[in-house]
């Protein structure tokens, strides 16, 4: 299993590159006259974020941070994720990140360095080539 450092890194690496892309939306966005973002620039960071995990998840098999440090994302008989397991463990995202962020905590006592998004969608984080 992958070192949870690693797992770090690569999530940083993402945050890094979703920013680069709010940024963008930002600049290009109006703002309202009470300077609140409006609601089409809050919809569409939701929908880059969702497409941004399901299209690296489902035809990569890791994102961009993940494939800098050599790992990938697998199902529990080590292959790649499809399309609905990748929904299924984005969709654990959200319980790992409402539950003030105690699934992603959860990676460190796990002995297999799952968090509850990999629990729930039966994934792993593993290096390439194990």
């Amino acid at each position: 299993m992958a070192f949870i450092l690693d797992v770090f890194i690569a999530a940083l690496v993402s945050v890094f590159v979703l920013l680069l892309v709010t940024v963008a939306l930002v600049f290009f966005e109006k703002f309202d006259d009470d300077g609140v973002i409006e609601v089409f620039f809050l919809s569409s960071l939701i929908i880059t974020y969702l497409a941004y995990h399901l299209f690296y998840l489902t035809a990569f098999g890791a994102t961009p941070g993940k494939l800098l440090l050599k790992l990938r994302v697998v199902d529990s008989y080590g292959r790649e994720l499809r399309f609905r397991r990748s929904v299924i463990r984005l969709l654990g995202y959200i319980v790992s990140l409402c539950s003030l962020c105690l699934g992603f905590f959860h990676i460190i006592i796990d002995p297999l360095a799952q968090g509850w998004h990999d629990k729930i969608a039966g994934t792993y984080v593993i290096y390439e080539g194990s």
